[in-house]
């Protein structure tokens, strides 16, 4: 982190920029082995507080959740985003970004406390006022952890950052069940952000050797401006995809709440799996090639080609085995959940191919053009959900889909002209995974019509199997997907070796 390095040889270039491919393969790979089991960890832990729980009072913590999960803006702030792709980061830099994160992390903290008493009027519901401060204390926790985590992940110390992450989820999630089987409703949802972002913080400062000290260095200009835009856009963004949640509650109460959030987190679990990882490995590998636009676009167009790859043809089969799939889940309580389900997983397809996009802006500095594409869709996303109220909570879900597919192609075309993209850089890479995603759906389709008609545990995993070993095959069979899938798998064995 010296900020006067001497230019480098186009040699050690070389060794440079080899040396940071195979980090990120390297990284990336541990951060997605352990992003999953933290999946699991997490999934098991929901599948099994809902059951304990029952949708009323899922929906009751979810309704307040929102505003304590606000601050994960904190963790991909524009304080965070800057420390990793600020070309010079110095100790006293850095530590002042630090402090400036917990005088945000502090005053967030403080208005989420006092929002208690409002929204106990609002819901009729008294454990809001001690519901809101408790989750202000995550803003606390995560502000005190983001630059250290920042500063791990600006020296590809990818596995650093996941082993704290699982660290937090085991703790976590272990605790929210046993309080879900201690009786303590929706306590449970309540008290398992805060333990997580309280151990995350704990094992990244184990984890990271940077520590913040007193300083005086002040920001420059520019980066004033980046961490102002990229801070906006994160929080527009957040409660544009958030609203609707507190939205339904207000509307359908704490049970049309519960199932419209379960239903929206089986979209959005697998959806964060894949992208969350990637993030944290693909946003500092792209910002080290933006100068290479020939490889800068072959990047971009493996990771879209990656993520719906892997997403679509599983949209797909949760789309045709949603009330199979939700039955056997949550039990017959939570059934409510799968006319929602049906167009939420149109927008997680659709979000699927559009994430890579919102990291161009962050890589090639567009902080201000992304600005202004959140101030001008973000009012459209909302206006959607009130849209759909007179259809219930399914029109408020279908509202959000059509909105996402309508937005998606003119946001890669706002994003690209900086980082030299064409358009066909967009849609080339979606033809074999909507391919496979064809595949998916008429494999599901058949063993739905070929299995008999039972709501038992064996069928239904008998027929996810054969789907899955369908879709496998066609992988292996279709020339043009095996070579994308022997191209990923030859970068990893490469990253491997050079270990």
């Amino acid at each position: 982190m010296n900020p006067s390095r001497p230019p480098a040889s186009p040699g050690a270039e070389a060794d440079v920029t080899h040396s940071v491919a195979t980090r990120t393969v390297r990284g990336g790979a541990v951060t997605a082995a352990t992003t999953w089991l933290k999946f699991l960890l997490q999934f098991g832990s929901t599948l099994a507080i809902a059951r304990l729980i029952g949708p009323f009072e899922y929906g009751v913590a979810a309704i307040v959740v929102v505003f304590g999960g606000a601050a994960e803006i904190l963790r991909n702030s524009g304080f965070t985003v800057l420390a990793i792709r600020r070309t010079e980061m110095d100790s006293a830099y850095a530590s002042r970004l630090h402090r400036q994160t917990m005088v945000v992390a502090l005053v967030a903290a403080a208005v989420v406390g006092l929002s208690g008493q409002g929204l106990a009027r609002a819901f009729n519901d008294s454990r809001y006022v001690v519901f809101a401060p408790v989750l202000g204390l995550i803003f606390v926790f995560i502000g005190l952890g983001s630059l250290q985590a920042a500063m791990l992940a600006r020296d590809l110390r990818f596995r650093q950052v996941a082993i704290g992450d699982l660290v937090a989820a085991v703790v976590a999630c272990t605790c929210a069940v046993a309080l879900a089987i201690a009786g303590a409703g929706a306590w449970a949802l309540v008290v398992q952000p805060v333990l997580m972002a309280l151990v995350q913080t704990i094992m990244v400062w184990i984890l990271s050797p940077w520590r913040p000290r007193r300083s005086t260095s002040r920001m420059i200009a520019s980066d004033r401006v980046f961490v102002r835009d990229i801070t906006t856009v994160n929080v527009f963004n957040y409660f544009a995809g958030n609203l609707d949640n507190v939205l339904v509650g207000y509307v359908a109460g704490p049970l049309g709440a519960g199932l419209y959030v379960q239903a929206y987190q089986l979209m959005i679990l697998p959806l964060q799996q894949i992208t969350g990882p990637l993030q944290k490995v693909m946003v500092p590998a792209l910002s080290r090639v933006r100068s290479e636009s020939d490889r800068f676009r072959a990047y971009y167009r493996t990771l879209l080609a990656l993520v719906t790859l892997v997403l679509w043809p599983f949209y797909i089969v949760m789309l045709i085995f949603r009330v199979e799939v939700i039955e056997a889940l949550f039990g017959e309580a939570w059934l409510g959940a799968a006319p929602i389900l049906a167009f939420l997983v149109i927008a997680g397809i659709v979000n699927a191919a559009a994430y890579p996009t919102t990291w161009l802006f962050i890589v090639s500095g567009q902080s201000r053009r992304q600005l202004c594409w959140v101030l001008a869709t973000r009012p459209i996303i909302v206006g959607s959900f009130v849209a759909g109220i007179p259809w219930g909570v399914v029109g408020v879900a279908a509202a959000f889909a059509l909105v996402n597919a309508v937005l998606v192609v003119p946001e890669f075309l706002l994003a690209r002209r900086a980082v030299g993209l064409r358009v066909v850089d967009f849609f080339a890479p979606l033809a074999r995974p909507a391919l496979l995603a064809v595949v998916a759906g008429l494999a599901s389709f058949a063993t739905r019509a070929v299995g008999p008609p039972s709501s038992s545990y064996a069928v239904l995993a008998a027929e996810l199997v054969l789907t899955g070993v369908a879709v496998v095959s066609a992988a292996a069979l279709v020339p043009a997907i095996r070579r994308e899938f022997s191209t990923i798998l030859s970068a990893m064995r490469a990253g491997k070796k050079d270990a």
